[in-house]
This record gives structure tokens, sequence and C-alpha cells, in this order.
């Protein structure tokens, strides 16, 4: 008998959708079409950049946090160049003012001016190369967390698109119509050019089918997938 209930507790639960399952639900592009975004698009912070007022903690919590935060890069990547932090916020939490706060657009804005690559504009979408796909972001989007792949981070705008390539990283979508995207490297996607991208490929490949160490062949799977999706990005483009 206790082993009949065990089963029948074991099945309901396997039926029953996981809080993560429902987190991870969509909403479909025709409910949110409407909807508006405000993008800011910044590079990495450096070490001397933690020290500006929206960073409310002391000057050992943000060491700490930054060493920790080069750490996790650095059992990453390796040695990596650049983070991009993409920060959609309400309007009160752009200018101080909620009277002015929009309840159906998504202004975005990051949490740092430090060397901002996309400011302040209005865009229809932000897609991003999640690892489970593609996948588009839009204002009062459901909350979620997604692994980035490498691949393109593409800004829709009504007068066209804008495209980066990332190396990796995480977006983040809150409650409150915030997105958070951190990448490891960002680029404009028409800064590479074909024909390197082919020749360092073409390099990775070699490294990874040679006699080298072990760490040298681990560094060049990690460029060979890097690469090839970059080469599929400039591709499509």
């Amino acid at each position: 008998m206790i082993a009949r209930a065990a089963l029948r507790s074991s099945l309901r639960a396997a039926k029953a959708p996981s809080p993560l399952a429902q987190l991870g639900a969509r909403r479909g592009y025709a409910e949110a079409v409407s909807d508006k975004l405000k993008l800011s698009f910044i590079l990495p912070h450096e070490e001397e950049q933690q020290t500006h007022d929206r960073m409310r903690c002391s000057e050992s919590r943000k060491h700490a946090a930054w060493k920790d935060w080069q750490s996790w890069r650095w059992n990453a990547w390796g040695a990596v160049d650049a983070v991009v932090q993409v920060t959609l916020n309400s309007s009160s939490q752009l200018d101080g003012s909620e009277e002015e706060e929009e309840q159906h657009g998504m202004p975005l804005a990051s949490e740092s001016t430090a060397n901002a690559i996309y400011n302040s504009t209005e865009v229809t979408q932000v897609n991003i190369a999640a690892s489970t796909g593609d996948m588009g972001i839009l204002a009062s989007h459901v909350p979620s967390v997604e692994e980035l792949r490498p691949g393109v981070l593409e800004v829709v705008e009504s007068s066209g698109t804008k495209k980066w390539f990332v190396s990796g990283g995480f977006a983040t979508v809150h409650p409150n119509n915030k997105l958070v995207v951190n990448a490891i490297e960002a680029y404009p996607l028409d800064n590479f050019s074909t024909e390197a991208v082919r020749s360092a490929l073409s390099e990775a490949q070699r490294v990874a089918s040679s006699s080298s160490s072990a760490e040298a062949k681990a560094e060049a799977e990690i460029e060979i997938e890097v690469y090839t999706a970059l080469q599929a990005a400039l591709g499509r483009s």
C-alpha cells in the first residue's frame, strides 16, 4: 500500500507544472506588439567605475563584488574584455517623476552611463540568442531568466534594426518591466570581417585537433563555438 501511494504521489508531482515552467511561459506577440522599449546599451563597469552614486554600498562590499565578478568571468571564459548591460526601467526610475510613468511602454535605460554605446532610444523589441532558442523581448514580458549563447543581440526600431554580436551571458526579465542583459563581450555586428572570422575559425579548429595541451584545446573549443556562431550571423546579415 505504501509503495502504491508513493507511486501515485510521484505521478501527480510529475504531471503538475513546476514553478519554473510557469515562470517560463511566454506572452504572445499580438498581446504586446504595441508596447515600446527605451534602450540603453553599455560597455562594462571598470573597477574604478564601481564608485558611482547608483551603487550605495561600502568600499569593501564593492571590492568583494568586483573580485567575485572577475573570478566568474575568468572561470567561465578565461580573459575577457567587455560586459554589456542593458536595463529596462519605468519612467519614474529614469527621471524621478512618478507622474510621467508609462503603463504600457518599456523605457530602457542603463544602470550606469559609463561607456554607453546605445542610449534612451525607443524601440519595439529586443531579440536575443538564448540557449533554448532565439526569442524576442517586449514590454510586459513574463519574468524569466535566459542563458545567452554566442549570437546576435538585435534591437528592433520603427526605422530599422541594430545588431551586436555577444559571446554569451544572461538575460533577466524582471516583473517591473525591467530587462537586464549581462554579456561577456559585445561588438557591433558590422565591425567583423567575414574573411577574418573564417581564418580565426580555421586556426581554432587546427589547435583543437592538434596535440596541444588540454587547456589549449579547451580554449580552442570555446573559440570554435563563438566563431561558428559569428560566421552564421554574418551570413544572415
